[in-house]
């Protein structure tokens, strides 16, 4: 063998043992933690909206795709593979059903996000007194079910903290309102108002 012909063969030694030395690096690398399989992963691609399998590896995921590809790439004996049946995996960092809007609402109101009925009226009251006559006063966030006496407000008790502005608290689920009598009167609203023919009602006691 000639000093040049070995030196090419040589050289292709050494790097086929450097490729060989990288091979398990590359592979641990990409080896995944978990594998979850048989699923039904909506993926939010409008391209790709579902698969049947995931590969993680600490806070990344690596493989969203099918079962036979987890397992040609990211499986090792190491690896946990949990089958899912059938079950759906929805992305957790996204809020489904978040109304943006109204955070922004809530910053200029009264935060009555699951206070106790004494300390909502309080802020009703100095929020009153900071405020114009006639000056809507409005807040969002209570939940009676988290007092001590858990039936429904009255428009008295508003009444009484602010007598001469209009007030509107949104109870924390949405579905409900607090009024007191000037609010009410602005809106032509009496114990006489029929209820609307939508599911909404008035307390029929206010």
């Amino acid at each position: 063998m000639t000093g040049k012909r070995f030196g090419r063969v040589l050289a292709i030694v050494l790097a086929l043992t450097m490729l060989a030395g990288m091979v398990p690096a590359f592979a641990a690398g990409e080896t995944a933690e978990s594998v979850y399989v048989n699923g039904n992963i909506y993926t939010m691609d409008d391209d790709n909206p579902h698969a049947t399998a995931m590969a993680i590896r600490g806070d990344k995921l690596l493989y969203v795709g099918d079962k036979a590809g987890a397992e040609a790439y990211y499986i090792s004996g190491v690896t946990k593979v949990v089958d899912l049946q059938g079950q759906t995996v929805l992305p957790g960092l996204i809020e489904g059903h978040m109304h943006v809007p109204n955070l922004g609402q809530s910053m200029l109101m009264i935060d009555a996000f699951w206070k106790p009925k004494e300390v909502i009226l309080q802020a009703v009251k100095e929020a009153a007194e900071a405020a114009q006559p006639g000056e809507w006063i409005q807040g969002r966030g209570w939940m009676n079910t988290v007092w001590a006496d858990d039936s429904f407000p009255t428009k008295e008790e508003l009444d009484a903290v602010a007598p001469n502005n209009p007030v509107s608290l949104q109870r924390a689920d949405a579905h409900m309102f607090w009024f007191n009598s000037m609010a009410l009167d602005m809106a032509g609203i009496t114990k006489d108002t029929p209820n609307p023919q939508s599911p909404g009602r008035r307390d029929p006691e206010d």
